[in-house]
């Protein structure tokens, strides 16, 4: 009954878009783009807006990304008002959750240590 009413006094109340989750709902991280686009917690991203945006300049952005949905980022750049999409750039994440992801990660380095850089 309760619910009736409040639906009726306020209207439907609808789930937040795929952005938006990213945005307000998202790990949040400033990162510097390369030529390969931005890296959020290991993870690679970039699209032709952002290589356009940055301009082959390394820039400071602010990348969102849902941890249950790595598929895409939103980023945000830090000196002007453009908003971007990049999508993923490795597709053995695309199915996977961050947790999931930085396991897949993590095992892949402790199964080859002795391919690691550095």
């Amino acid at each position: 009954m309760k619910r009736l009413a409040c639906q009726a006094q306020y209207g439907e109340i609808r789930p937040p878009s795929p952005e938006e989750r990213r945005i307000h709902l998202g790990e949040r991280q400033v990162v510097t783009t390369t030529s390969e686009g931005v890296c959020i917690s290991g993870i690679w991203y970039n699209s032709f807006k952002l290589q356009e945006f940055a301009g082959g300049k390394p820039k400071k952005v602010l990348v969102c990304l849902d941890p249950d949905d790595l598929r895409l980022v939103t980023i945000f750049s830090q000196d002007t008002k453009d908003v971007m999409t990049a999508q993923l750039r490795m597709v053995e994440f695309a199915d996977m959750t961050l947790d999931e992801a930085i396991d897949s990660m993590v095992e892949t380095v402790e199964a080859f240590p002795e391919e690691i850089p550095g």
